[in-house]
């Protein structure tokens, strides 16, 4: 599942974006990456709490060097700690 354009050119989504040291691109990746371990582990999560998540992971990475994939980030952050907000997929 995509998401929708608008929600990919929301302020709070270019906010987020913009308060990171990663690119539209590499969120975009991410986000999606995240949404494909959600509905494999049978779970869902608004858009919003997926920007939250991300915002969360890249603030994790200030000060890092050399900066890690975001994607990968995120992978170890959803496999270390899970997303608490997800809920089951409804049937």
């Amino acid at each position: 599942m995509l998401f929708p354009k608008a929600e990919l050119s929301s302020q709070e989504w270019l906010i987020a974006i913009d308060a990171s040291s990663f690119g539209p691109e590499e969120w975009e990746e991410a986000a999606s990456h995240l949404l494909e371990k959600l509905n494999s582990g049978k779970l869902q999560a608004t858009f919003p709490e997926i920007r939250e998540y991300l915002s969360c992971c890249a603030q994790a990475a200030i000060g890092s060097y050399p900066l890690p994939p975001f994607t990968e980030l995120v992978t170890e952050f959803y496999d270390q700690y899970g997303l608490d907000s997800a809920k089951p997929l409804d049937d």
